[in-house]
């Protein structure tokens, strides 16, 4: 019974060591910093500020660029009837989205696009039109090709230099 009474408290100490020897190693690992002097400023994206005049059956449209990159720049409008479109600069992409014809330069903004509909009398004035856009960041080559966005293929309408 000594033997393994013996055992079983070295076994117990040889674990109890072992363990406060990685608790050491793991406080300098979490605990560990350090200081980065220096950088290089990055523009991950543009932005864009919608703006809207609503009358009594249409909204105008302008996207303004307030970002520091030019833009491709695209909108769809919701409503409770069906909406349609006027505007130069603009194009029908197919997709409920209609597309700003150029690349929206830093500090500029959009050409007017128009968006009517025809309530019904019987819904009053108990509904709600919503304008979403959505921009992508251009980005040029060496050469001053467009070389991103290319994952939606709707933005090839716009016209590449």
């Amino acid at each position: 019974m000594k033997a393994v009474k013996k055992r079983t408290i070295l076994l117990v100490v040889a674990i109890a060591l072992v363990l406060s020897m990685t608790v050491g190693l793991t406080m300098a690992y979490f605990s560990d910093s350090t200081a980065a002097e220096g950088g290089i400023p990055v523009t991950l994206g543009g932005q864009t500020t919608i703006i809207e005049q609503q009358n009594d059956d249409n909204k105008v449209i302008q996207i303004k660029n307030t970002g520091e990159t030019d833009v491709l720049v695209r909108v769809a409008v919701y409503g409770p009837t069906a909406i349609s479109y006027t505007g130069e600069g603009w194009t029908d992409g197919g997709d409920g989205y209609y597309y700003y014809d150029s690349i929206l330069p830093a500090g500029k903004t959009s050409s007017k696009l128009t968006a009517k509909w025809d309530i019904p009398e019987d819904l009053g004035d108990d509904y709600s039109v919503v304008v979403v856009q959505e921009s992508d960041q251009v980005v040029y080559n060496a050469s001053g090709r467009i070389v991103k966005p290319e994952a939606d293929p709707a933005w090839a309408l716009v016209p590449k230099k």
